[in-house]
């Protein structure tokens, strides 16, 4: 407190020092956010009016409001963390071990490969919802606002309408690589196709597609761009590289369709951005992926 005397009135200035609090929690950690520094001039009379009235009690919280109304964000360190976990790489991989220690390998099953990739796709669909339910209830989230929105019907509903829009934009961005770019049509025959034996193939992956194709892709999108906009760069810079890596995920299909899904990739994560919902983008991608699954088992003519 700093006092300045004049001939007919009194200031008093004081300053309020910023206020700083953090818990230390390994993947939960989550900082609290300082106020700006505050400065009051009081004068003289106020100054005599604090003497006869009973002083105030200082809050012993003054972020409390700052914290209810926008939640606790995480520090860097831990949205990275979480980021990285969500992302499915680390929970697959521990998946898939724990499977091939159980000796359910990909090759000892009925019908190896499809029972397996639904196995491990359908168990870290829940694993990964869950986690990040968590992450966002630990920083003071309140998932439903967070992922659903208040207007799940009509984003729903958004999601069918535009499913035209994204078979359009996939066949511009693919056609015009197969006359120009031929040579990223690398792979002649989806490797998928060759999952379909039976029907009850078919109607597993339809499964699949739903859950962890729409549910669980577009859960994970959301969540990762609000970190990316939280605490990692933006959320334009969580867009490209999010996008980035969902299309390399399909590489597998051929690079024409790795730059295909990256661009359906970004859509989908431009929606959620701009709706504040994953309904959309999940109805869409999910609706998008069970019309291939109904191509694909239309073209192999499965029966049984």
């Amino acid at each position: 407190m700093v006092s300045h005397f004049g001939d007919e009135r009194q200031i008093l200035t004081i300053r309020f020092g910023q206020y700083c609090g953090s818990c230390t929690c390994p993947i939960f950690q989550t900082d609290f956010p300082p106020p700006d520094t505050v400065f009051f001039h009081v004068t003289d009379t106020d100054a005599a009016a604090a003497i006869t009235d009973p002083p105030q009690v200082a809050d012993p919280n003054p972020t409390a409001g700052v914290t209810a109304a926008m939640g606790l964000r995480p520090g860097r360190g831990t949205a990275l963390l979480q980021v990285i976990v969500a992302s499915g790489v680390p929970t697959q991989l521990a998946l898939g071990l724990m499977l091939q220690l159980a000796g359910l390998g990909a090759f000892t099953l009925g019908n190896p490969v499809p029972l397996f990739v639904a196995i491990i796709a359908l168990t870290d669909s829940v694993l990964l919802v869950v986690l990040i339910y968590a992450f966002l209830v630990a920083s003071g989230e309140r998932p439903r606002d967070v992922l659903l929105g208040d207007r799940p019907a009509r984003e729903m509903a958004l999601g069918l309408l535009l499913l035209p829009l994204l078979f359009l934009g996939l066949l511009m961005v693919i056609g015009t690589i197969a006359k120009w770019f031929p040579v990223l049509h690398s792979v002649p025959v989806n490797p998928y196709e060759t999952f379909f034996h039976r029907r009850s193939d078919a109607l597993l992956f339809a499964l699949v597609v739903v859950v962890a194709g729409g549910v669980r892709e577009e859960v994970q999108r959301g969540f990762i761009l609000r970190r990316f906009h939280q605490r990692l760069g933006g959320a334009r810079v969580g867009l490209v590289i999010w996008s980035c890596a969902f299309g390399l995920g399909h590489y597998t299909q051929g690079w024409d369709v790795a730059i295909g899904m990256a661009g359906a990739g970004a859509f989908w994560g431009w929606l959620y951005l701009r709706r504040g919902s994953v309904l959309a983008p999940i109805v869409n991608h999910a609706a998008f992926d069970l019309a291939q699954v109904v191509k694909m088992a239309l073209m192999r003519g499965l029966s049984g």
